[in-house]
């Protein structure tokens, strides 16, 4: 749609959905669910929900939800997709509710990267895996090329995904077993780029620290159902993977 174009009932929105509380953990009171066009970049609909109305804070995000979808489609709209990120209670609502089984629903890849980089920041701040800290931007843009090219396979996903595992060891090809990969996507490295890249040996503390990050249950449990959402131009960071079939950036990062 061009910018300025009024939305009318012929529409089928693209839309993604994000909730804002006014104090993180268990003790908000209030929170703003927000719905935006991700064509137009407009805000389409907002409910402010009070906790009394939720019974309790981990639900008011649900229920914020919930009344924007019903606003927007009481308009006349139609919802095709609706990209939100990995929250259990939306995640299970939209999987199996009956009324919102019309709408495809996604994650966005955005808010996953956001949480891996917060995690893996934490991590590299123990000195023993300070040699993780330089690879966390290529790791999110990592991310970003596996959703971006996996053309919503999500065997394709998970494999282009813990593929990082071999890359970070300074590992590029190697025998597939249950992969449908067997090296990296980016062009030979020269010897320059082999010598210079702190490379992390298998087993080391940083090493295993990624492990868990990349492996993580949950996180491979939601590769098979859902796809992902790459919409580079909702990202600030001007690190978002690009459209092209190359992998993303192979060498971490120069720490300052």
């Amino acid at each position: 749609m061009e910018s300025g174009k009024k939305l009318t009932r012929n529409d089928r929105l693209m839309l993604g959905g994000d909730g804002r509380c006014d104090s993180p953990g268990h003790s908000a009171k209030y929170c703003t669910y927000s719905l935006m066009d991700l064509n137009t970049k407009f805000l389409i609909d907002f409910s402010l929900v009070q906790v009394t109305q939720a019974g309790n804070s981990m639900r008011m995000e649900k229920l914020g939800l919930q009344n924007c979808i019903k606003s927007v489609e009481s308009g006349g709209l139609e919802i095709d997709i609706l990209a939100t990120d990995r929250h259990v209670q939306i995640a299970s609502m939209m999987k199996k509710e009956p009324e919102y089984q019309h709408i495809n629903h996604q994650f966005d890849v955005w808010h996953l990267a956001k949480s891996i980089s917060k995690k893996l920041l934490r991590t590299a701040k123990r000195k023993e895996c300070e040699g993780l800290l330089p690879w966390i931007k290529s790791i999110k843009n990592h991310l970003w090329w596996s959703s971006a090219t996996c053309n919503g396979d999500s065997k394709l996903l998970k494999d282009k995904w813990t593929s990082i595992l071999c890359h970070v060891s300074n590992v590029h090809c190697w025998i597939p077993k249950l992969t449908s990969l067997c090296k990296c996507a980016h062009e030979p490295l020269n010897e320059k780029d082999v010598h210079e890249i702190m490379w992390l040996t298998v087993g080391s503390p940083p090493y295993e620290a990624l492990k868990n990050v990349v492996l993580n249950k949950r996180l491979l449990n939601d590769t098979d159902d859902p796809s992902f959402l790459v919409d580079d131009s909702t990202d600030d960071d001007s690190d978002s993977a690009s459209d092209s079939e190359d992998e993303s950036d192979h060498r971490p990062s120069k720490v300052a």
